[in-house]
């Protein structure tokens, strides 16, 4: 199971939203849910159902890309991680730069 993130007016087919990554759910079950614990964030909080569609607005978009550039230079962060954070960071820059919200659309 993928939970799919896409950037669009909406997540609707009809609005043609574009998906620019996905989480497998042992992607989001586990790693998310871990590294929330480590680093209590906005992102890691609003991806932490698979189970559940959300949007996310401009706002909150910018506070989770500077908490995670925050995260990022953490030292005690293990590869999978890294990798995880980075994924996110580029995912949320290409939502901001477009002008749209991002959608976590489970499937």
């Amino acid at each position: 199971m993928a939970y799919d993130l896409a950037v669009g007016k909406s997540n609707l087919i009809k609005d043609n939203p574009t998906i620019v990554g996905g989480l497998e759910f042992d992607d989001q079950n586990i790693l998310i849910n871990k590294l929330n614990k480590k680093y209590p964030s906005t992102i890691f909080r609003l991806l932490s159902n698979p189970f559940e569609d959300i949007t996310i607005q401009t706002e909150q978009l910018i506070e989770s890309k500077n908490e995670l550039f925050q995260i990022i230079v953490k030292p005690d962060l293990e590869e999978e991680e890294i990798n995880m954070v980075y994924k996110l960071i580029a995912i949320i820059c290409f939502a901001i730069n477009s002008g749209f919200p991002l959608h976590g659309i489970a499937d």
